[in-house]
Parts: C-alpha cells; sequence; structure tokens
C-alpha cells in the first residue's frame, strides 16, 4: 500500500521539529510504503531549511506554496502525489503521532475498506493546554446526516483513499485557515464524499496528539468565533448549490436554537445568569454565521468560486 501524508505548515518551525520526532520513531510495516509532502506557506526560508536538515526515515517531498491558505497548501500537496498513491492522509503541522501511527491507519483502512473518509481521534498532547480541537471519544460511528456533521472528524487527521479524492476534487480555496471565511473546508469536503454516496466514518482506533497550545478563554473564544464563522459560509455555499439536505440541516439547527432561546426565557428568571449566557451564545453563533454568509458571498464576487 502506498500512503501519503500531507502536513501543509505556516511560520511553525518549532511545530514541525517535534512532528518530525515523532515522526522518526513511527513503526512501518514492510507491506506499507509512506510518503511525506511538507507544503510550505511561509514567507521564509526557515521551515525549508529545517526541513532540509532534517533525517527523515521516509520519503520527504517539500514544496513551497506562495498562496496562502490551508486549502491552497493542501490542493498543492494533492497536485503533487503520484498516481500511484492508494491512500492520503492529512496531518496537520501541531500534531504528535504515536509510534503505532500507521499500523493504526493500515488496521482502520482495512476494517472500512469501502469507506469515502476515515476520521481519526484526536487527543490532547500537553495537558496545561485547553481541552478544545480534539475528540477523544473511542466509539465507532458513522456520519447518518444529522446535526453532528461540524466536528465529526477533525480536519488534522482525515484519510481518503486516492480514487475518493480525484472524483471528489481539490478543497475549496474560499473555506479554511488563511481564508476570509476562516474554517469549515474539512466540514465541506467529506460532506461533498458524503453527499457523493461514500460513507464518513469515525474510527478511534487510529489516533494522534494535538499540541495546539490555546491556553486563554481569550484564545478559545478567538477559535469558537473562527469555526461558526466558517459555518456560515459552509452553509452559504451548500445551499446556494442546491443541496436541500443543507437546507435541512440549517432548519433544524435554527429550530433547536430557538427552542432553547425560548425556553431560556420561560423556565427561568429572565437574569438566570445561565440563561443569560445560553442567549448570549446563541445570538453570538447565528452573528457569526451571518458573517461567515457574507464572507463567502465576498469571495464569490472576488471570483474565486468552488
Amino acid at each position: 500500500m502506498n500512503l501519503v501524508g500531507i502536513i501543509p505548515t505556516l511560520n511553525r518551525p518549532d511545530d514541525i521539529r517535534l512532528l518530525f520526532d515523532s515522526i522518526a520513531k513511527l513503526t512501518q510495516p514492510t507491506d506499507v510504503n509512506f510518503t511525506i509532502v511538507v507544503i510550505d506557506n511561509s514567507p521564509d526560508a526557515n521551515v525549508q531549511a529545517l526541513v532540509n536538515s532534517i533525517e527523515c526515515p521516509f520519503k520527504l517531498t517539500y514544496i513551497n506554496q506562495k498562496k496562502k491558505g490551508l486549502s491552497n497548501a493542501r490542493n498543492a500537496a494533492i497536485e503533487a502525489i503520484s498516481d500511484n498513491t492508494d491512500y492520503v492522509c492529512t496531518i496537520d503541522d501541531d500534531l504528535v503521532l504515536p509510534e503505532s501511527f500507521i499500523v493504526d491507519l493500515q488496521g482502520s483502512i482495512q476494517k472500512y475498506p469501502h469507506a469515502g473518509m476515515i476520521g481519526g481521534r484526536v487527543e490532547l498532547y500537553n495537558q496545561q493546554d485547553l481541552p478544545i480541537t480534539i475528540k477523544t471519544c473511542k466509539n465507532h460511528d458513522k456520519y447518518a446526516g444529522g446535526l453532528k456533521l461540524f466536528g465529526f472528524v477533525h480536519g488534522c487527521c482525515m484519510l481518503f483513499s486516492k480514487d475518493v479524492m480525484d472524483k471528489t476534487g481539490q478543497f475549496d480555496t474560499n473555506l479554511g485557515a488563511g481564508s476570509l471565511c476562516g474554517s469549515a473546508e474539512d466540514t465541506d469536503y467529506y460532506y461533498r464524499i458524503w453527499l457523493s454516496g461514500k460513507e464518513i466514518v469515525y474510527c478511534p482506533d487510529w489516533f494522534v496528539f494535538h499540541n495546539h497550545g490555546r491556553r486563554t478563554p481569550e484564545e478559545h473564544q478567538k477559535l469558537k468565533h473562527n469555526y461558526q464563522t466558517g459555518q456560515g459560509s459552509f452553509y452559504y455555499k451548500q445551499i446556494t448549490n442546491g443541496h436541500k439536505h443543507a437546507q435541512k440541516l440549517l432548519y433544524w439547527e435554527l429550530s433547536a436554537d430557538l427552542k432553547s432561546w425560548l425556553s431560556s426565557w420561560f423556565t427561568s428568571p429572565a437574569t438566570n445568569l445561565t440563561s443569560v449566557q445560553l442567549r448570549n451564545n446563541i445570538k453570538g453563533k447565528w452573528s457569526d454565521r451571518y458573517k461567515g454568509y457574507k464572507n463567502y458571498k465576498s469571495a464569490i464576487k472576488a471570483g474565486d468560486v468552488q
């Protein structure tokens, strides 16, 4: 099996060094050929110099991607992947991989050979960081079309067959880190796979450690706003593309939040702190979503339509 790991990065030489320290310790099955592609969005040569100095036990390709953004970086990797590739996995630059990473990936593929995409478990690397941007559930799951679409799997560890990627196409450059919309490029990608009739699977048998470094409430809130903005962009894109299922998702989510909003007024005092916080959270969520709608609309007007 030919497996490629794609690692986009931007100004994170220390994280890249830690990630490659873990890559050097990976157990490699004899029947797996593992290749790594690093796509560098950094404006200077620090990351390139680091990558060139790394003694990697696997074939390593470096790509300098001048066009900024996570989706642009991943697309550059997709274009560089050879035709004999069987599977592709995403690896964020702030991850640390367990020694069993490749073995676990291989086992997950054998367990779900017909899945369109397999997402892995995300554990916290540094216990001083906030317990966010992780998914530690150890129960296997398949996306069935409900409201748990966002965050069903995490973009830092997605696994696709090359055939599925060829049919799905590239990541939407209007979405994701570095774009006006900020996030949701991963959700958009596996949602498109799901719409094609392929299964989206969460398999906790393969996992990574997330060394995200966020430790303050302010950092958490900034990330939350970013995710919610991207979700609004996702809804705008999919609904304007005529996908009725996305319309249903939006309706179900709005209905649920409206019920919670009304319940907070009638089942407890209006000044109750918990009720006030709930209403503020709902208001903030849909304010961010509206911002995402406007941002994606602006991106379309700018001419980068996908």
